[in-house]
Parts: C-alpha cells; structure tokens; sequence
C-alpha cells in the first residue's frame, strides 16, 4: 500500500538506531478461541449497491466459545468466500462478534452463510438497495480514510478496516463519525466512504468520478486532500531528510533514485522543491472543482467546458462541497515544538527542534493556506480551526511510549500504529481523539452549509396547476421549504417574478422578494417564477430555481 504524507513520520521520530520493542514489532495476539457458538444472535445486513458494507456484524457469541479458527462467510452473490474477522463485542451482553465487509453490485436481498470450523452453519439476511435521499460522500486520503484507526485491532482479532482492499477506510474516520451523527439524527442518509490512504489529488478525482457514476444524488461532498503531492509524498520527504535504515533498503530493492540529506531545515534547494510542489496544489485543486462541476479544459483553446460524458450521463453535482485542512502533528504540551528532552522522552531519539519548526513552516502551515484559497476561490465551505485545535496536541505532546502515557496527544505514535494495525503505516496520523476533532467540525459545517429544498404548488381555479401549462385564469403560488438535516433547519424564503437577476447569492438578494405567504399571478404572457431557500444559520442557501407559469387570457 502506499504511505501517504503523514505515514512515516514515525521515520523522521525514530531515527537510526531506534529500537522498536519487541512488544510493538511483534503485536500480542489473542490466543484463537473455540468459534463454535454457545448462544448465539444473527444480524441482517443492509447495504448501498456498489459500496462496502463496512466492517458489519454477522453473528453474536454469548459466553466464553473457546478456541478455533475464524470461520468462512459466503454472501450469498455467488462470489468466493471470504474469512470472518473475530472482534470482541461491542457490548456487554455479548463475548465475541463475527464480522466481515463486502461489496454488493446488485440490489436485492441475499443470505449470507457463516461457516464455522466445527461445521455448524448459521444464516442472516443482507437488503442491498439504492442510495437514499440523502447522500453524504467522502473523499481524500489517508487523513480522511481514517488510517492508524482499525475498526478492528490486533488485540481484537484483526486488524480489520472497512474496505477489503488497502485502502484503510475506518468509520473511526473524522468524516465518517460526522456523517454517523447526521445519520443517527435524521433519516434516509447514506455515507459513502472513498477515501483512500495514500491517494494524490489524481486519485482523489478517481475516487470521486467512480462513486458519481453509481450515485444518483450527492448532497454533501466531503474532501480531505492535497498532502500527498508534497516532495513526492510525505514518506518520500522523510527518507530523503534522513538516512532511515527502511528507506535505504527499499530504494536499493526498487532501483530508486534516493537523495540522503543531513537535515532539511538547512536545504535550500529541498525547501524550494516542497515550495514548488505546494504552489503546485492551486492546479491540481481547479482540476477537481471542475470536476465536481461536470466540467473540464477544452483540449483545444484551454477554455472551460460542460463535460459531455458527465451531463450526458446526467451525472449529479454535489450540493455542498467542504474541504477540511490539516492537523498540526508539530507542537509539544506547551504549544511550543518539541526540545531535546520532550523528543527523546516522546520518541526514544532525538529529532531536534529545527526539524519540527521546518516541517510546520513548510509543510503544515503553506499547505493549510493552500487548502483555504482552494475553498474561496471555489466556493467550497472550509472546515478550518483544525491545526488550532492540536496545537498542544502533537505527536510529542505526551511523554513516553506506552498506552497509559497517551496523555495530551491526538496523533498515533509508531508503537500504538504496531499494536493495533501491525505495520508503522498508522504513524503520526490523527488516533481517535484527534479524529472526533475533525468530527465536530465536519459536523459543524454541515449543520451550517446544508440547505432546504423548496418545492412550489400552483391552483388555478380550484385545481392544481401544470407549471408552463395555457390557462385563462389567475394562479396562486405557495412555496415550501424542508431540510433533511433537520439540525440545518430552515430559515428565509425568496422569490421573484420576471426578475432574472433574482438569485441565490448574497449580493442578488436585493433583486428578490421574502416569502410570506401565497402570492398570485393574473397578468396575462409567460411568467418564469425564481425561488430558493436558506438554512436556519443563513449560511446555507439552495441553489435558485425556476418554473413558468403562461397566463392565456
């Protein structure tokens, strides 16, 4: 799989000559256990088509089963079975949950069959159908995927994440537990989680045009992306900074061209490369708004264009789009970068203070202004006040290595990446608190972003009206507006008559009307009737839209 730019920062931490324990090289696994259920409970399944499942709980074992291996599950789609992961249950009533994930490609309703080591078979239900009313997809990289935060750890019997490829998707995930909320509060909304570990912008766009084409709406488009296209990917950054035993030995096996350097803070040339790769981001970021837009560049004259292959398929374009920055893994308990004494107590050997103060000023704090001019040139919402929020919460903010030393830090330290997932590719991304940060903000703004959809109803002399339809009497007009976030809820409603230059934007709300109740249209020609919406904050507001109405008289 590959790191992306937080993934090796364990590299930068530990340097030549760290030893590892031989606790966090070697994760303590729990002993196999008997899997032939005592009591047991199945659990149906309910599924997007096209999308994993997520980590999904099959079967509950009530008491203490003994030791076996995990069993095999079929899902019933006639493709090859898959092994269960053996995860302790999440709640008290229960011992351990057998649990897998799985992509379902068509709709319907399918038995799955779990089969255990001792031949016992037991049954559940999978109802795979179409997204609902509301979609919330997610987008970005290993920050976004949820990486350092397996669903299920070693000491649970796994890791286990909630894609069967490499991506690392967690619903420990910032986005995910976001979109958890929204889902626990509301009703028909699906999360679609696409971020991958290790993707550049490129593949971020790949991921997004892959879900679009199975999506029929997108209401909230959620992105965190743009650190991978730094110095070649921030474990690139890190090999080249220091003479890493790991990075060696892999450049030598790939034939790579590897340029050792003593310490970065003092590469002139090093720091204009990471400067030209960050000014670089502007591109690559226009390139994804145009195509969340269903746009492109004309090949030809470079203008830009409806792309044909997205509107022709009658692709949907999110209603919302947020980009969340990035978290400051760079500062000590104090807010300051760390000094010798914290470096060496936080990660064994010293990493000294230039190095950190280099790695903000370069890497965190341009990257973060790129991230905004992104959303203000876009019109994206920014997710900001996150690098604010871990200032005092760094990789170095809490001393030592063990779990009961966690302390202040909301960044994953290279032993807990060993301990929980079995490789180093967790290191230095957001552990569990750090994400529910991006929790709260993500959920923030959503809250704040998400708007109504207004519907319009015509009578005419008694009757429902056929908008553009000839009729020789007057039409009433009544708007309503509902939000599916009911947290978003709604606030003011707009209108215009033969008013073009009504529209949903702050500096065009002159040119409308407030809505206040019904209001009639008797002069005779065609009529085309602007209306929108805003939330409850005022901060989000539906795009306008229009229908006609042809008094014939």
């Amino acid at each position: 799989m590959p790191l992306g730019i937080f993934s090796r920062l364990a590299l930068m931490v530990f340097v030549i000559g760290t030893t590892v324990s031989a606790a966090a090289r070697e994760p303590n696994r729990v002993a196999p256990k008997d899997l032939r259920p005592r009591e047991t409970r199945v659990h149906p399944v309910f599924a997007t088509v096209g999308f994993e499942t997520g980590i999904v709980t099959l079967v509950s074992i009530v008491g203490n089963p003994g030791s076996s291996e995990p069993p095999s599950i079929d899902w019933g789609d006639s493709t090859d079975p898959t092994l269960a992961v053996v995860a302790d249950c999440s709640s008290r009533e229960c011992s351990v949950e057998i649990v897998g994930t799985h992509v379902y490609q068509e709709t319907g309703v399918y038995t799955i069959e779990i089969q255990f080591p001792s031949e016992e078979t037991e049954t559940t239900t999978a109802t795979v159908s179409t997204a609902s009313d509301f979609v919330i997809l997610s987008i970005g990289d290993s920050v976004a995927s949820g990486e350092g935060n397996p669903v299920v750890t070693l000491l649970k019997g796994g890791p286990a994440w909630d894609d069967s490829g490499s991506c690392h998707r967690s619903s420990l995930a910032g986005p995910a537990l976001a979109a958890r909320q929204v889902m626990d509060e509301n009703e028909n909304v699906t999360f679609v989680h696409q971020a991958c570990s290790g993707d550049d912008i490129a593949s971020v766009i790949r991921q997004f045009k892959d879900a679009r084409a199975k999506l029929p709406r997108i209401d909230i488009l959620l992105i965190t992306a743009g650190a991978n296209e730094i110095a070649g990917g921030f474990g690139n950054l890190i090999c080249e900074c220091i003479e890493v035993p790991v990075c060696v030995t892999a450049a030598l096996e790939n034939g790579d061209d590897l340029t050792l350097r003593s310490t970065c803070a003092r590469d002139e040339e090093f720091k204009n490369r990471i400067a030209a790769d960050v000014a670089g981001l502007a591109d690559k970021y226009a390139e994804l708004a145009l195509t969340i837009q269903c746009q492109k560049l004309d090949d030809n004259t470079g203008e830009v264009i409806d792309d044909p292959d997205c509107a022709d398929q009658g692709l949907p374009i999110p209603s919302v789009v947020i980009i969340t920055e990035y978290f400051d893994p760079t500062h000590d308990r104090r807010g300051n970068f760390p000094g010798p004494l914290t470096v060496t107590s936080c990660s064994g050997y010293l990493l000294n203070t230039e190095e950190w103060e280099f790695m903000f000023d370069n890497v965190v704090i341009p990257l973060n202004e790129q991230v905004a001019s992104a959303a203000a040139l876009h019109g994206w919402v920014l997710v900001d006040g996150i690098a604010d929020e871990f200032l005092k919460h760094g990789y170095c903010a809490s001393a030592g290595l063990g779990p009961g030393l966690l302390g202040k830090s909301w960044v994953v330290k290279l032993p807990q990446s060993f301990r929980m997932q079995g490789d180093q590719n967790g290191t230095a991304h957001p552990n569990r608190k750090g994400q529910e940060v991006y929790r709260d903000r993500i959920f923030e703004a959503i809250v704040e972003s998400n708007p109504p959809v207004t519907t319009v109803s015509g009578i005419a002399a008694g009757l429902r009206y056929a908008f553009g339809s000839p009729t020789p009497q007057s039409v009433e007009l009544r708007l309503t507006a509902s939000n599916l976030v009911r947290e978003s809820g709604v606030g003011r409603i707009y209108f215009a008559v033969d008013e073009p230059a009504c529209d949903a934007d702050p500096s065009a709300l002159n040119r409308c009307s407030l809505y206040v109740g019904p209001f009639t249209i008797d002069t005779p020609g065609l009529h085309t009737v602007t209306f929108f919406s805003e939330n409850a904050s005022g901060h989000g507001m539906e795009r306008a839209k229009t229908v006609e109405v042809f008094i014939d008289k």
